[in-house]
């Protein structure tokens, strides 16, 4: 549950930021997703229920020890599914970080807290592929292409195109 307290309601600006995660949330059903039930207002106060994830976050998870290759293989197709499937609907989660990836105790990733998440169609560009709040579009992100062969794990670093 994510309450929205009466103080931070009269603040237009975060009232209309925990709205549009609201919207934004309630747009995305994918099984890596932690699900938005409902939302609702009691009392002066904006109340998002979402879906109990009985497990950790990856954070916690990283913690207590080092994660072995196939998990980190396991784990970053679900997280990428989640991420593909968000971005197929025009949705950009601009906060991925292990304390946002909550773990089921059978292993599912549930994507959670889409606070700063964006419509692509309000990302404002200054200038073709390059954002305003200096994320990058994937065209020229870079980022590590992983291998698995022969039981070996290589990180090559390379450029989406």
């Amino acid at each position: 549950m994510k309450i929205i307290s009466a103080d931070a309601a009269a603040d237009a600006v975060f009232a209309e930021r925990f709205l549009r995660e609201i919207r934004v949330h309630a747009s995305l059903d994918h099984p890596n997703i932690a699900a938005l039930h409902t939302a609702l207002r009691v009392e002066n106060q904006v109340v998002m229920i979402l879906e109990l994830v009985d497990g950790m976050g990856l954070d916690a998870l990283i913690r207590q020890s080092p994660l072995d290759e196939l998990t980190v293989l396991f784990y970053a197709d679900q997280i990428l599914s989640a991420l593909e499937f968000a971005h197929q609907r025009g949705v950009i989660h601009r906060d991925i970080k292990p304390a946002n990836i909550l773990i089921t105790r059978r292993g599912q990733i549930k994507l959670t807290d889409f606070g700063i998440a964006l419509p692509a169609r309000e990302m404002k560009l200054t200038r073709t592929g390059h954002a305003l709040d200096r994320f990058p579009t994937p065209r020229r992100n870079r980022f590590a292409e992983r291998w698995w062969t022969g039981g070996q794990m290589s990180i090559r670093w390379g450029h989406f195109v």
